[in-house]
């Protein structure tokens, strides 16, 4: 530790920068060995913590682990020999707070994250060892290895044997935490806004003309007044038989639906179509047999 306590007056970033500068020519203390056969040197958990808190108590900084989450997924696995298993996944995403000593408003977040796997209790000891040095792999900017294991796929073992690849792997990742620069938080950036589905309603078909349509009851007609009786009365147009002449078909009252009121010859001039409707389409009722006999005799008058 420097005596005359050289680091006062000096920033988190300036103490930090000096820090890195010592630590950049760690050595690398471990070989580690992966399936495809190769191997390649890294720094132990060990060497980089002893490391940095000798460098961290010279410049007057002290790390500390801040507002960590634990998220626990249990993975199912098979064995080389075809034996089913249980391995704990833990993941710990923490900010590791890097403090002055003598100012400690003075600070800078670093976020990590470490993933212990274990069949037993060690997975959240494994999980936090891992993210406390990656936080000062990452905070330091210390180099970590010669050939860059992250370029090979990890693979799990079972009493010194390779295994398959675990049946369920999913570990649900924990929120992201705000990342604060000298006592100022910068918001993690906003999530997207929702894509809305737009539903859209088709327009209701138009109404049919009239003439498309049968009246919802049948029309009833007033019957015709007969003449005074005969020696041989006339047959009468509203029990269906008989002929009718062009006057009284003209002269025929309709008394339901929308022409009630109306006589045939009025509906000549103001929609003939009724009569043709009556003629072709109007159900041979007994009560529509009138009307549909003095429209017949006006449908031949209209051209």
């Amino acid at each position: 530790m420097m005596g005359n306590r050289a680091y006062r007056g000096m920033n988190i970033l300036e103490r930090m920068s000096e820090i890195s500068m010592e630590l950049r020519k760690l050595d690398k203390d471990i070989s580690v060995d992966l399936p495809n056969g190769k191997t390649y040197k890294a720094i132990s958990d060990v060497a980089v913590t002893d490391a940095v808190k000798m460098a961290e108590a010279k410049w007057g900084v002290y790390s500390y682990p801040h507002g960590g989450v634990f998220t626990e997924k249990l993975m199912d696995c098979i064995s080389a020999q075809g034996a089913h298993y249980q391995q704990i996944v833990l993941r710990y995403d923490v900010q590791y707070r890097f403090a002055c000593i003598d100012c400690p408003q003075d600070y800078i977040d670093v976020p990590s994250c470490g993933v212990g796997i274990d069949p037993s209790d060690k997975a959240s000891g494994k999980a936090m060892t891992y993210s406390r040095k990656y936080a000062y792999l990452q905070g330091y900017r210390i180099p970590t290895t010669e050939l860059d294991g992250d370029n090979e796929a990890s693979t799990p073992t079972y009493n010194g044997r390779m295994v398959s690849t675990p049946m369920a792997q999913t570990v649900n990742a924990a929120p992201v935490q705000p990342t604060a620069v000298i006592g100022k938080v910068i918001p993690p950036p906003a999530a997207p806004a929702p894509v809305m589905n737009m539903e859209v309603t088709p327009p209701e078909p138009p109404e049919l003309p009239f003439m498309m349509e049968e009246p919802a009851a049948p029309i009833v007609v007033e019957p015709v007044k007969t003449p005074e009786p005969q020696t041989e009365p006339p047959k009468s147009v509203s029990d269906g038989s008989g002929d009718i002449d062009e006057e009284t078909a003209r002269a025929f009252v309709v008394d339901n639906g929308m022409y009630k009121g109306k006589t045939l010859g009025d509906l000549m001039l103001s929609d003939p179509s009724f009569i043709h409707f009556a003629v072709n389409k109007m159900r041979r009722t007994e009560k529509n047999m009138p009307v549909i006999r003095a429209c017949e005799v006006l449908a031949k008058l209209i051209a």
